[in-house]
């Protein structure tokens, strides 16, 4: 048979159970690296002296690097290097203890940070400086102003650019499986592996794959409707004090 049905509806149900690791390994990442990204991004629109360049290298070895390399990196070097240290200075804890689920993160989430920081410092950048003048002026503090003006105002700005690369982080985490992690491609592998079917049980994966990005990217519209309507909201807010004013005068 070109096409079994049982097969792929069997493989589909199989694959469906590993939803939940492969969303988690998604949105973990995407939590650590946008995390990391801010943090970049501040060291640069800051220019923090010795670390500045020191964000630049790394930035430009993640971006310049394959997101496979740098996973090997994290599950074979890095915890080499740890156990050395971990020796010398006398520290029970073993890099075999690390679930692999914390390395799966740690570099898919690294990589991430390396593309959300140009993005987060852009956004942080195209924020009207006459509103953050303004917040000095009442009185705010730096932490406040960031809070209450600034990020908000970024968010609405690179919500697009950050829904394409949490995309990007989800086909990522596919190459989990090479470093033993069982999500909906190595699922797939194994099953068409096992049975020899290989149109039937990677088409369920599509499928799944396909799915997940169409829900993230309608996430991500209505998201940025949201905030672009409590934008607009925001600035017409002193006209309609106006208009009220001078109808009640």
């Amino acid at each position: 048979m070109m096409f079994d049905w049982e097969i792929f509806i069997n493989g589909f149900i199989s694959l469906v159970t590993k939803i939940p690791i492969t969303m988690a390994v998604t949105g973990a990442s995407a939590v650590f690296g946008f995390i990391t990204a801010l943090v970049f991004a501040l060291i640069k629109e800051h220019k923090v002296r010795g670390l500045y360049h020191i964000v630049n290298g790394i930035i430009s070895f993640l971006r310049g690097t394959p997101v496979i390399l740098q996973l090997y990196l994290v599950y074979y070097v890095i915890p080499i290097l740890y156990d050395v240290l971990a020796a010398k200075a006398g520290w029970s804890f073993r890099s075999n203890q690390i679930p692999i689920f914390v390395l799966v993160i740690f570099a898919l989430g690294l990589n991430l940070s390396s593309f959300l920081a140009e993005t987060i410092r852009s956004g942080l950048e195209a924020v009207d400086r006459g509103e953050i003048e303004a917040g000095y002026s009442l009185g705010m503090t730096g932490a406040m102003l960031f809070r209450r003006v600034i990020f908000p105002e970024a968010v609405r700005i690179f919500i697009p650019n950050f829904s394409v690369n949490l995309i990007a982080c989800l086909h990522g985490s596919s190459l989990a499986f090479f470093v033993t992690m069982v999500e909906i491609t190595g699922q797939a592998n194994i099953l068409a592996q096992f049975n020899w079917r290989y149109l039937e049980t990677f088409l369920g994966a599509g499928l799944i794959y396909w799915v997940i990005t169409a829900i993230i990217e309608m996430l991500s519209h209505l998201a940025e409707r949201y905030f672009n309507r409590a934008d607009k909201e925001v600035k017409e807010r002193p006209i309609k004090v106006i208009r009220e004013t001078t109808a009640a005068a």
